[in-house]
């Protein structure tokens, strides 16, 4: 998902269905053999349909034929979704006029998709975000940070009504903390999210989460 923010709501640039699949990154470290695979962006539109359909023909058949290893299809499967991600954000951020990005979200872990969006920001003169697997399963650190800001503004739900919707649209939040000046938290750990420098290693962080 490629989100900004106007009029105090989050836009949807792109959503894309792709869990984390750890086994796949693991497997992925040890290709060596780039396949061509469906490579399918739109505007800020992108369509998995075509790798899919690939994997279940072309890509079984050149598995039995020993073309390719297992290896080889998962790290070509990573470097083209990635590929295809970091087009898009990068779109998404000439629109936006923006030159920052975070990455949350189990997926967000991935070294590599943080390489290769590292490589994009600093291109542009921009800057990477990114956390650990502490902060960054099933967006974590996206939720927590969120419900700061909601706090932070005086924005509670008792516990008793509080509940959940996986379907849940970014777009329909009112983001109430983007009409005012953020307060300042006392007591915060600047630890959740650091900025990832060109050479791998980090920096200053823009979150900071309430100890």
């Amino acid at each position: 998902m490629v989100v900004s923010c106007s009029l105090h709501l989050s836009q949807w640039h792109v959503y894309s269905v792709y869990s984390t699949c750890l086994p796949l990154f693991q497997l992925a470290k040890k290709g060596e053999k780039f396949i061509d695979l469906p490579y399918v962006v739109k505007g800020m539109d992108v369509s998995f349909s075509g790798i899919l359909s690939f994997i279940e023909a072309a890509a079984i058949e050149k598995l039995e034929n020993n073309e390719c290893t297992p290896a080889d299809l998962c790290y070509s499967l990573q470097e083209t979704l990635f590929a295809m991600l970091v087009e898009i954000t990068e779109r998404a951020m000439a629109h936006c006029d923006s030159k920052d990005v975070l990455i949350v979200g189990g997926v967000g872990c991935n070294e590599r998709l943080q390489e290769m969006m590292r490589i994009m920001c600093s291109e542009r003169g921009g800057r990477l975000f990114a956390t650990d697997d502490r902060y960054c399963i099933d967006n974590g650190a996206m939720i927590a940070y969120t419900g700061l800001l909601a706090y932070a503004h005086g924005v509670t739900t008792p516990l008793e009504d509080s509940t959940f919707t996986q379907r849940f649209r970014t777009d329909e939040v009112h983001a109430i903390w983007r009409e005012k000046e953020v307060p300042v938290l006392n007591n915060t750990d600047s630890d959740a999210a650091v900025e990832v420098s060109i050479d791998g290693t980090s920096g200053p962080t823009p979150i900071a989460v309430d100890s």
